[in-house]
């Protein structure tokens, strides 16, 4: 729950970090995107420029370059100590799914399956992110690889179909990112976050939604 709440949606993924430098290199030029945010699903403005031969430009094209800005819906954080009993129990996230604007391209996730997830009664929840699977994002011609690493303890409260988690040690919980292979990002995970989310019938799980990035928690 905490890896979309960064819009850990790429919007929630790259939008997580306040501020996120996605460096490209490939024949002889440099493309860089960079992406400020507030957190926690805010607006996110990418701009890029390219140097090939010593001569700078900016462009717009598929490569995410030129000024574009990806937009995030923010959602209010729910306070008190409420927690809806169908998010109560053990569970294991399956693949994310979802297409997601970064940087002018948009990206298609997959990926991602794996963290363990305990939500108690009382609102105290604990994350293993040991077993995460990258959740894969392709799009232009360029592959964005977010991969979730750590485990750490927090708290849940819920209203209206809406679940803000706060973490005891944000710094437990670091996420990297890879464009085309080549590491631009290492970040902890956002201190509070909050995300959409419905339950399945009878128990059988739940699904989490950040901007257009979804995943769905089955029974571990």
């Amino acid at each position: 729950m905490t890896a979309l709440g960064q819009g850990r949606s790429a919007a929630a993924m790259v939008a997580g970090a306040t501020a996120l430098t996605l460096t490209a290199c490939g024949g002889g030029a440099s493309s860089t995107a960079s992406a400020t945010t507030g957190g926690g699903g805010t607006t996110a403005t990418a701009t890029a420029t390219e140097s090939s031969g010593g001569t700078a430009s900016s462009r717009s094209d598929d490569t995410g370059a030129g000024s574009s800005t990806a937009s995030s819906t923010t959602l209010a954080p729910v306070t008190g100590t409420t927690v809806d009993p169908c998010l109560v129990g053990s569970w294991k996230a399956s693949a994310y799914s979802g297409t997601v604007n970064v940087g002018g391209t948009s990206y298609t996730f997959t990926g991602g399956a794996g963290e363990k997830l305990q939500i108690g009664a009382d609102g105290k929840t604990s994350e293993d992110n040991s077993a995460d699977a990258p959740a894969v994002g392709t799009g232009g011609g360029h592959t964005l690889t977010i991969t979730t690493s750590g485990s750490v303890t927090g708290t849940l409260a819920t209203a209206d179909h809406r679940a803000t988690i706060t973490l005891s040690d944000p710094s437990k919980i670091v996420q990297t990112v890879q464009l085309d292979g080549q590491t631009v990002s290492m970040t902890p995970a956002p201190a509070q976050s909050t995300v959409n989310y419905g339950c399945s019938e009878g128990g059988a799980g739940f699904t989490v939604t950040a901007d257009a990035l979804s995943v769905a928690y089955v029974p571990a």
